[in-house]
């Protein structure tokens, strides 16, 4: 939507009820930068869309709309089917015409997933059970068992084919690193897509954390210190390491 934007600090804007929540913008100001002039509905929800913009109303609290912007990169027609974005309940467009509309802004953001600074004390969600027609019904993970019975053998090295070789535990973190997973808030009702190496590490610190402060903790081994920290932007190299590090520990 700007090519250069520059925020001006401490300039007076209107009271808001939440406070950092993006950039208060005119209506018909928000619409032109967009490259459009209307409000259009589609599927029963309110858009206002460019040629390659589109904005989509996802909350509304008192007197105040907040907005998101989806955009194609390249400056190609987006559709409307593109959007992936909950829309906010029960708008309609008279309520528009005299609201405060807030576009979302997010100038810097903090990626905690797997970060050694980030909150692990994680409750259970409390979702119920998956119904008949859910594509998870019945499904269910369960721990792996060891093949005890037979009589113990050596891999021989020479016999191994190659689609067999190398470090297994490393192919399986390069493999899930280039997948993503949706950690999902179901009392917010929002969700962040991350990679599985970092959703790995998440998990192995929540574990080691619930272990570090229950009673028995004094017998863990592992120690916060001897683990590279990780803040800020995502970095492979560091994310690598401290989950092989973890997985090693454990």
């Amino acid at each position: 939507m700007f090519r250069n934007p520059v925020v001006v600090k401490g300039y007076p804007i209107p009271w808001r009820l939440n406070l950092k929540t993006g950039l208060e913008i005119p209506l018909k100001m928000m619409a032109g930068l967009a490259r459009s002039h209307y409000i259009q509905a589609f599927d029963g929800h309110i858009f206002i869309k460019g040629f390659s913009t589109l904005l989509i109303p996802t909350k509304r609290d008192d007197s105040v709309t907040t907005w998101h912007l989806l955009y194609n990169r390249h400056g190609n027609r987006i559709s409307y089917l593109e959007n992936t974005i909950s829309h906010a309940d029960g708008l309609n467009i008279s309520e528009l015409r005299t609201s405060q509309h807030i576009l979302g802004w997010c100038p810097e953001a903090d990626y905690y997933a797997g970060a050694a600074d980030a909150d692990y004390k994680i409750r259970p969600s409390h979702l119920s059970r998956t119904y008949e027609r859910c594509l998870l019904y019945r499904a269910h993970i369960s721990k792996a068992r060891d093949i005890q019975d037979g009589a113990p053998f050596a891999l021989g090295r020479k016999d191994t084919p190659f689609h067999m070789s190398g470090n297994i535990s490393e192919r399986k973190i390069r493999h899930i690193h280039t997948n993503f997973v949706v950690l999902w808030d179901d009392q917010d009702k929002r969700g962040w897509l991350v990679n599985g190496t970092s959703a790995l590490l998440h998990l192995l610190r929540r574990s080691l954390e619930s272990d570090r402060t229950s009673d028995f903790g004094f017998r863990l081994f592992y120690k916060e210190e001897n683990i590279r920290k990780r803040t800020g932007t995502f970095v492979f190299e560091t994310v690598w390491k401290s989950c092989t590090t973890l997985w090693t520990k454990r």
